[in-house]
């Protein structure tokens, strides 16, 4: 699973230190990184999910 954060439109790994800091306003779930690509979301430049 992937997180997403609607405000910055960043995806991470549900296992990402920056993942946990998302208030649950702004929290997205993702099933795959090619929905969060289609969504408009980039990859976290720590965890790098894709």
């Amino acid at each position: 699973m992937y997180i997403g954060d609607s405000d910055s439109h960043i995806i991470h790994f549900s296992t990402c230190k920056y993942a946990n800091e998302i208030s649950n306003k702004h929290r997205v779930s993702f099933s795959s990184t090619g929905q969060a690509r289609a969504n408009g979301y980039r990859s976290c430049k720590v965890c790098n999910p894709y």
